[in-house]
């Protein structure tokens, strides 16, 4: 899962000392410590605005159990091999230009009772824009929601090789996507598949600060202009997500 919260490009500068730190912080549950850190360099003209990443920084991730350095693997990434551990408190602190930058975030519980209502879906091959007989079919995702949480289901095709439903039709991208929502339930048309093969339905339980990245109707990533960030004294975005997955078969 990626937040793509924005592009990177090396290119000439001269506005370097109005650069702000950019955080892209996507924790996942009971997996290793990923981010990457830029900073921003604003043009006199700002549609040009663009980025670069930073290196040497040294960055110290906080949680219940202490604090520990992040490894600078270079070109803006920074890792550890320590795993999330959910229900935990987590806090990423460093200095840049003699600020402070840091932010906290929560780390969400496991996604409780998802199930699916089919396992495996039928549909009839496409040669056109006819819709096959069994377009109407469904498959309805369910889960707990007792502290009104915000969720979001991924469904991605797994086949090396996919073949496409409807074989007169453009290539389709594999993977498909809600946005965020207070919700227990999504439910998936059998014409949102477009490929045959064995797929993968990932429901994300996410923070709230995550949800705010969809907030803007004409972009559902964060833009440099009018970014939403929770990074004191920076911009971008320090969350975690935790994630439960079930698999359906689409075949012919």
């Amino acid at each position: 899962m990626v937040i793509g919260l924005i592009s990177c490009e090396e290119t000439e500068i001269d506005n370097v000392s109005e650069a702000r730190v950019v955080v892209e912080a996507l924790l996942h549950a009971n997996q290793p410590i990923n981010i990457y850190i830029s900073k921003e360099i604003l043009f006199k003209r700002e549609e040009n605005d663009t980025i670069f990443y930073l290196e040497g920084l040294d960055v110290t991730m906080s949680d219940d159990n202490g604090s520990f350095i992040l490894n600078d693997d270079g070109k803006g990434n920074y890792s550890s091999i320590k795993l999330v551990d959910p229900d935990f408190i987590y806090t990423i602190d460093f200095t840049y230009n003699n600020h402070e930058i840091f932010s906290t975030t929560s780390v969400p519980n496991k996604p409780e009772d998802y199930t699916s209502s089919k396992s495996s879906l039928e549909i009839e091959p496409r040669n056109g824009g006819r819709p096959p007989n069994n377009s109407q079919e469904t498959v309805e995702l369910k889960w707990k929601n007792s502290d009104q949480s915000y969720y979001i289901v991924i469904i991605t095709n797994l086949e090396d090789d996919p073949k496409p439903i409807n074989a007169a039709g453009f290539s389709k991208s594999s993977i498909f996507r809600s946005e965020p929502e207070i919700s227990n339930n999504y439910t998936i048309n059998s014409g949102d598949f477009q490929y045959y093969g064995m797929h993968s339905m990932v429901l994300y339980k996410v923070n709230p600060e995550y949800a705010a990245l969809y907030e803007d109707p004409g972009d559902n990533s964060l833009t440099i202009k009018t970014p939403f960030s929770n990074i004191e004294n920076g911009l971008g975005i320090f969350t975690a997500v935790h994630s439960d997955i079930l698999y359906i078969d689409v075949h012919n």
